[in-house]
């Protein structure tokens, strides 16, 4: 005779790994930092000031926190590298030639991060026809409370 344990269901969602962001509204600041133009530091190039946004993290975006952290910085790039594990973010990613012949692009973020902020640093490049333009800075979130319900 086999004996069969049922364990309650809420038992199963209580030992279900959580997502590593929790969702809710969060608020983030991308801080411009360098631009370099084949490795050279571009001081007459203006960098904006940081900018602030609040935006509400989706239980859907927390499934895919990796592409939810490097929305900005997308654009067309596909990632290729999406590790968020143990506090640690290393997420990478290539994006199309500028044009035929060149190299692609590159994107990067690495930092930490905890269900509810974030520390990150970004960088990415781009080859074109004056050379290859490299862009980095930084980018740090917090969750400061529930989405507002629609």
């Amino acid at each position: 005779m086999r004996i069969v344990r049922l364990v309650p269901a809420a038992l199963l969602v209580a030992a279900a790994p959580s997502a590593p962001l929790r969702p809710g509204l969060w608020r983030f600041t991308n801080t411009p930092g360098a631009a370099t133009l084949d490795g050279r530091a571009l001081s007459e190039l203006p960098v904006s000031p940081p900018t602030s946004e609040t935006v509400c993290l989706t239980p859907a975006d927390a499934d895919a926190p990796a592409r939810w952290l490097a929305r900005d910085l997308l654009g067309d790039c596909t990632l290729t590298k999406t590790g968020m594990i143990g506090g640690a973010v290393d997420i990478a990613g290539a994006c199309p030639a500028s044009d035929e012949g060149r190299a692609p692009g590159s994107l990067r973020l690495t930092g930490r991060y905890t269900a509810t902020s974030y520390d990150l640093r970004f960088a990415t490049d781009a080859h074109g026809e004056n050379g290859t333009m490299g862009f980095a800075g930084a980018m740090t979130g917090a969750r400061v409370g529930d989405c507002p319900t629609p």
